[in-house]
């Protein structure tokens, strides 16, 4: 059984898996200095992050209001608390910015709203699959 977002996280996460993409260059980074390991771990948080992407919709403004989630649970639960851990450090790093600064960190604490919704969403589904439910 699939999780269903509606828009609004889905908005949400689409715009925090993106900006973690930024990233994506650091897996040359990694390899230019031989750090074999270190690029490996990268291409796993973004491979899966471009997964979730799969079931948001890669564009923007992807059409619908329900998007489901169809990842392997424990799989969207690592992608989704790296990007908690990102959103966090984003609130903590914008808290005493200027008006640009607390447009990121609401950003950043609407995406840590939505990411905690999901994971205790999937908490939840896997609790019930384990005690015989859903």
């Amino acid at each position: 059984m699939s999780i269903t977002l509606r828009r609004a996280h889905r908005d949400v996460l689409h715009a925090a898996v993106v900006a973690d993409l930024s990233g994506v260059g650091d897996i040359y980074a990694a390899l230019s200095q031989g750090d074999v390991e270190e690029a490996r771990k990268l291409r796993q948080r973004f491979g899966l992050g471009m997964r979730l992407l799969d079931d948001l919709g890669w564009g923007e403004d992807d059409p619908g209001e329900e998007f489901a989630i169809t990842m392997e649970p424990a799989a969207l639960a690592t992608a989704l608390r790296h990007l908690n851990a990102v959103a966090a450090d984003g609130v903590r790093i914008h808290v005493d910015g200027d008006r640009s600064e607390q447009e990121a960190t609401k950003e950043c604490a609407d995406a840590c709203e939505a990411i905690g919704d999901v994971l205790a969403r999937l908490a939840e589904r896997e609790d019930g699959e384990r005690s015989g439910g859903w």
